[in-house]
């Protein structure tokens, strides 16, 4: 986000072009923020997280054996 702001705002004063305020660009990348705390909570919670037994099996969480 900061090296776009930057770059944008490098543009805006070499071409004299209207700059683009990150506030005003917010509602537009939404998709962006959902995915990242989609990442988080996943992280977090280990929601999606798959076991994999000693032959490469996919297994339960309580049959687990590290």
């Amino acid at each position: 986000m900061l090296l776009a702001y930057t770059t944008v705002n490098g543009i805006v004063d070499e071409y004299g072009i209207p700059g683009v305020n990150p506030i005003e660009v917010f509602p537009f990348v939404f998709q962006g923020w959902g995915l990242l705390i989609v990442m988080l909570i996943a992280a977090i919670t280990g929601w999606g997280l798959r076991y994999h037994g000693k032959n490469g099996e996919e297994v339960k969480p309580e049959d687990y054996e590290g």
